[in-house]
């Protein structure tokens, strides 16, 4: 079993790896699995570099994984920010999903940077799908984790990368 597992995080106990090779039965010598995240491997993942990105799609695109597994940061997007007004304040909201125009330096890029690696993302199940049509004999499928949408907050409509139904509703 070929897996990349995108923005894996810290090595944990509960981990991709040790849900496959521990509840699934998956051994060791038929699990690759690649683990790509800043916590894991320093500079050499981050994946807000273009050249990363495109070199880890290609390698999709090529057939070398059979499950890609994407959680991209949603430190941006999650309803908490929405709850009260003693933790981090909305920076994105159902009408502005991108981003709230008026954000300060700091925020901006914040919610730039969660932008970009959630559009890698979607692209990454794309690629997937694409090495998928290439090589039919062995499929690609793709797994994308991320808050869902729970509607209306105390302070508001928070976004959810769920609401784009035309990205999603296939």
């Amino acid at each position: 079993l070929r897996v990349l597992y995108a923005f894996a995080g810290c090595r944990r106990r509960a981990d991709l790896r040790e849900l496959l090779r521990l509840r699934l039965g998956v051994v060791d010598t038929t699990l690759k699995i690649d683990e790509v995240d800043t916590l894991r491997g320093g500079e050499a993942h981050n994946l807000l570099e273009p050249e990363r990105r495109r070199a880890l799609r290609d390698r999709v695109l090529l057939g070398n994984y059979d499950v890609v597994v994407v959680t991209p940061p949603c430190n941006t997007h999650p309803r908490a920010r929405f709850a009260n007004r003693f933790g981090p304040k909305p920076v994105r909201s159902r009408r502005w999903p991108a981003g709230f125009p008026w954000l300060e330096a700091a925020d901006r890029r914040e919610v730039e940077a969660a932008n970009t690696l959630v559009e890698f993302s979607i692209s990454l199940l794309e690629a997937a799908a694409e090495a998928s049509r290439t090589f039919p004999g062995r499929p690609t499928r793709g797994l994308l984790e991320h808050p869902e949408d729970l509607g209306h907050a105390e302070l508001g409509d928070p976004a959810s990368i769920w609401q784009d139904r035309a990205r999603f509703s296939s």
